[in-house]
Order: C-alpha cells, then sequence, then structure tokens
C-alpha cells in the first residue's frame, strides 16, 4: 500500500485581503510623492486613452453579451393556452381543434458576476501591460452591462504578508488542516469602487506595468512603483482554497445565480508546505508543527461539503480546483495560461506537455503549430471547465470588427467587417 497524507481545507485567516480603498490610498500618495511628475501624467494619460480607445471593444462585447442573454431567454421561453377563444381562428373550427389564444412567457435571464484571480508574481513582468489591457477592458464591461464584478491578485510579497509567516495562522486553525503558504489577497477591483477610485488603481498599476516594461524618450525617469506592491512567487494554491470561502460568500451578497470564476497565471503553484499536526514538549508544551511539504496520495476533506478527495501531491492544483467547483454549484470554471516567453513570444513544446503529460509528442507538435496560428489553445483536462493557453506576446486588444461607422457601407466592406468580427 502507499502512503497517504490526510488534511482538511482550512479557513481562511484574519485580514487576508488588502481592500481596494487602502490599496488607492497608498498608491496615489507615493506617486503623488514622485518628482517626476512627466512621467506620472504621462502614464495617465495613456490610462485615458486606453479607456477612450477601448470603447468600441466594450460595446462590441455588449452586443454579444445581450444577444446570448436574448437567446438563452428564447430558449427558455415557455408557450401555453389563455383559455380564451382566438376569434381570428374560429372560422377554422371544423379542421383545426386547436382555436385558443396561446400567451408565451418569457424567464428572466440569467444573473452573472464575475470573480477574476491575477497572478501578481516576478515572471508576469513582461506580460503586465498586455495582461492589464485584458483586465480593464473587462472591468468596464462589466460596468457597462451592470454585472458584479471582484478583481483579486494572489502575492507572497514580504511587503504585504510579512506578519503571515509560517506558522502563525491564528485561532481558527487546527490539528489535521492544510497549512498554507505565506500569501495574501490584494482587491484590486470592485463593483463597490467609485469610477474616481477604479481610474486611480488602473494608473497605478499601468505605471507599474510601465516600469517593468521599460520607458520611451521624453517620457522623463519613470518613479519606482511602492514596496507592497512588488511582484513576488506564485501562491495559486491557497489562492485557490481562499477563494473557496470568497466566491459562495460573493454569490450569497449579490444574488446572482451564474458566477465565472478566472484564474490568470504564467506558471505552476508553489508546493502546499504540510498538514498542521499537534507536537508535545517537555520543555516548549503544546504547540503545532508542520509535517513535510506534501507528495503522493494525499486525502483532502472538505469540511463545508463534507466530501472527501484523492489528490496527486505533484498535481494538487487540479485536485483543489475540482474542490471549488463542488463548493460553487453551476460556476464557470476558466483558466488562462500564459505560456509563451522570449521576444516572439511562442509557446514551447516542453511547456504544452508539462500541462498535459497524458499526450504523445505527436499531439503535442499538432498543438504548437494550432497555438502558433490561432494564437490560443483550449485545454479541458486541466480542472478547469476550460483552460486558455496564450501566447507571452499577442495579448493586444482588437477593436476591428463590426461598428456604428458601417451604416451605408459597401457590401465587400460589410463582408471585411463581418468576416473580421468573426474570428
Amino acid at each position: 500500500a502507499t502512503e497517504r497524507t490526510y488534511g482538511r481545507i482550512p479557513a481562511l485567516k484574519d485580514n487576508l485581503i488588502m481592500p481596494f480603498s487602502e490599496i488607492v490610498e497608498r498608491a496615489t500618495a507615493h506617486y503623488n510623492k514622485s518628482d517626476n511628475t512627466n512621467w506620472v501624467n504621462v502614464k495617465k494619460l495613456e490610462v485615458a486613452t486606453l479607456k477612450d480607445d477601448s470603447k468600441k471593444t466594450v460595446g462590441y462585447m455588449v452586443k454579444e453579451f445581450e444577444m446570448k442573454k436574448a437567446a438563452d431567454q428564447y430558449a427558455r421561453a415557455a408557450v401555453s393556452k389563455t383559455g380564451s377563444l382566438d376569434m381570428g381562428r374560429l372560422h377554422t373550427y371544423k379542421y383545426n381543434e386547436d382555436l385558443f389564444k396561446k400567451v408565451t412567457t418569457l424567464p428572466g435571464a440569467t444573473n452573472h458576476g464575475m470573480v477574476m484571480v491575477v497572478d501578481w508574481s516576478g515572471s508576469m513582468y513582461d506580460n503586465l501591460k498586455g495582461t492589464l489591457s485584458q483586465l480593464f477592458n473587462l472591468v468596464w464591461f462589466c460596468r457597462r452591462t451592470q454585472i458584479p464584478f471582484e478583481v483579486y491578485a494572489f502575492s507572497n510579497n514580504p511587503h504585504v504578508c510579512d506578519d503571515y509567516s509560517l506558522p502563525h495562522y491564528g485561532p481558527n486553525f487546527k490539528a489535521g488542516d492544510l497549512a498554507l503558504n505565506n500569501f495574501r489577497l490584494l482587491n484590486f477591483f470592485s463593483n463597490k469602487m467609485t469610477v474616481k477610485d477604479e481610474i486611480a488603481m488602473m494608473e497605478a498599476l499601468w505605471m507599474i506595468a510601465s516600469y517593468h516594461s521599460g520607458y520611451g524618450y521624453g517620457e522623463g525617469i519613470p518613479t519606482i512603483y511602492p514596496s507592497f506592491l512588488n511582484l513576488g512567487g506564485t501562491p495559486l494554491n491557497d489562492a485557490i482554497i481562499a477563494m473557496m470561502e470568497i466566491v459562495p460568500k460573493f454569490k450569497r451578497d449579490t444574488g446572482v445565480q451564474k458566477v465565472n470564476t478566472i484564474f490568470l497565471t504564467d506558471g505552476a503553484s508553489h508546493g502546499t508546505p504540510g498538514v498542521y499536526d499537534y507536537s508535545l514538549d517537555s520543555t516548549t508544551g503544546e504547540h503545532y508543527k508542520i509535517t513535510g511539504r506534501l507528495r503522493g496520495n494525499i486525502i483532502i476533506t472538505d469540511p463545508k461539503t463534507l466530501k472527501s478527495y484523492e489528490v496527486d501531491g505533484y498535481n494538487m492544483t487540479d485536485g483543489l480546483l475540482r474542490i471549488l467547483k463542488d463548493r460553487v454549484p453551476d460556476m464557470n470554471l476558466i483558466g488562462f495560461f500564459i505560456a509563451g516567453s522570449g521576444k516572439s513570444g511562442r509557446v514551447d513544446k516542453r511547456v504544452l506537455y508539462s500541462l498535459q503529460k497524458n499526450l504523445d509528442m505527436d499531439a503535442i507538435m499538432e498543438q504548437v503549430r494550432f497555438i502558433n496560428k490561432n494564437k490560443f489553445l483550449a485545454i479541458a483536462s486541466k480542472g478547469y471547465d476550460e483552460m486558455y493557453v496564450l501566447p507571452g506576446k499577442g495579448m493586444a486588444v482588437e477593436n476591428d470588427g463590426l461598428s456604428d461607422d458601417l451604416v451605408g457601407a459597401s457590401k465587400a466592406k460589410l463582408k471585411t467587417a463581418f468576416g473580421k468580427s468573426m474570428k
């Protein structure tokens, strides 16, 4: 028999989430003290330009969303008889048995909510601008459609979690709980934010991305970012466990029927430190200790659903995602994995193989050709409902497609625009 380790999903520690109000206040104060006012003003103008340029894209996303909601509503429509005669059909009584008026009942379309979890690790530095561009578009889309949303970044930056070192997890933790890594969640965006705070947050994050991507001639010397927003490691598994409490609470508080939870990362998670256990020492007395890092077969029990799961210790992310899906019924669970690196951003075959070790190399090479041509790859075998593998480059937001400017355009122009919009 193989050795097994038993662990339990822990409760969240207090003060795990840094609220957006604190982030905005500290980041704004930092940049307001900067002597490089020209660079700061240039970056603020870039955010304003980005917002203006994205209006067409966001508007198109809203149209697509409203059409899908209408289609869903139509598909669930019910037709029933009223019991009143339809006088327009009365003359057909000799050959038509259906002479009653009918009524169509349209149920309300499903209410949606969105929770986005972003990797704030050092390896993201080269992709931060593209990632934030996409993220800002989603925030603006949620605003336009009035969808409740939350955006969290996970980080183990010691400047935000130096009080969270192992094994000090507070009174909520007990023997048998999984021990989590040193990490914290940064609440970057929320539907509860004011528009002023939202823009201030976007400006601060954009300056961090710009600092990492270099700067252009005439912009001035860039201002170094505030230390508490420094990029760190990848405590992805710990963030998934945190979402087991955060997403159900989000669903209860907002009253939405369908939650879309999205994880965006560019690397594998840190390992899990182990499991809490009691230790009794003649000199130090009773205290907690943590077993070694988890490997092999692990049986994880969820105290909320009372289900137990057999999880591979070398690939805990997939197992934890299964537990998260059971915590939140009818949730869409989506993953974005930025796999490309280097100047070209091309995806290496070894990266795809590490994500799908059940495939042979011929199948992997076929996927490499697909992603180089189509700029994405969808995988349905990583714990998510669907996981999209993306090249590092090519994350630009496209504005091509259908728009109101095409009213009265020629057939050829309409055909071209329609073709672009279907990509």
